[in-house]
């Protein structure tokens, strides 16, 4: 399947592609880098526990509603659906993406569970030095890693719409095919600008890969189910090692401080 990046059969951009452009790649952004991280840093620990849970929620919320005012607009205006990647799976380049993401699941889990297995406590601390940089965003309660599981959905499927469907076929209607493709990887990395330039380096990466999967699948569904479980695997394993148990309290313990008997 070709993919049909630009105009084709779906029409030129309009008014509000415009709109849905700079609001992916320029007001989301900004939202997650001067809003939605920094309350997560600022709160004190007894509140960031609670911010976490907020902050999946609240980004699922904004993903969810980018994601349908694309799809209902693109499905109202006639356009057809795999020109954003959504078509029907199939073909040649479809099972051979799907047999890299199998083998690439593998692979994650396997280097999951040997981590969270190692009995060397070297690996635990380097483990831990990767994860500090978005600490204050990493699952650490039962609840947490139920939320985090619930917005590494979301990112598979909201951010691979938004950013390898709909801005790719924007901007192929703009530069050609290959410029386009490269660009959307870079502006995939600068959405994640919160996480630091290494961490805009490395998403971009991330999404360079997830171009070829869907370039080469001729689909979304493949990228979606990647980027989702990659995001999921790694807050399984920040959970692992950041998990606070619950302690019941002591039956012997007197009254909170400060509170009279």
């Amino acid at each position: 399947m070709i993919l049909d990046l630009g105009t084709g059969s779906a029409g030129g951009p309009t008014a509000i592609d415009h709109v849905l452009v700079v609001a992916v790649t320029i007001l989301l952004p900004i939202h997650d880098l001067l809003f939605w991280y920094p309350r997560l840093l600022r709160a004190d620990s007894t509140r960031r526990e609670r911010g976490r849970s907020l902050a999946y929620f609240e980004s699922a919320v904004i993903e969810w509603a980018l994601s349908a005012v694309v799809v209902v607009l693109w499905i109202a205006r006639g356009r057809p659906l795999p020109a954003i990647g959504l078509g029907m799976p199939g073909g040649w380049g479809f099972y051979a993406a799907a047999g890299l993401a199998l083998g690439l699941v593998g692979f994650l889990t396997w280097q999951r569970l040997s981590l969270v297995r190692s009995p060397d406590p070297e690996v635990k601390s380097a483990v831990l030095r990767q994860l500090e940089p978005l600490r204050a965003l990493l699952p650490r309660t039962p609840g947490e890693m139920r939320g985090f599981i619930g917005i590494s959905l979301t990112a598979g499927i909201c951010e691979e719409l938004l950013f390898r469907g709909f801005l790719l076929w924007y901007l192929g209607s703009r530069v050609p095919v290959l410029a386009a493709l490269v660009l959307g990887a870079a502006l995939f990395g600068m959405a994640h600008a919160y996480q630091g330039s290494r961490g805009v380096l490395q998403t971009g990466v991330v999404g360079l890969g997830l171009v070829v999967l869907y370039v080469v699948s001729g689909s979304l569904w493949v990228p979606m189910l990647i980027h989702a479980f990659v995001d999921v695997n790694s807050g399984l394993i920040a959970y692992t090692f950041l998990r606070r148990p619950v302690a019941p309290p002591r039956p012997d313990a007197g009254p909170p401080a400060g509170l009279d008997a």
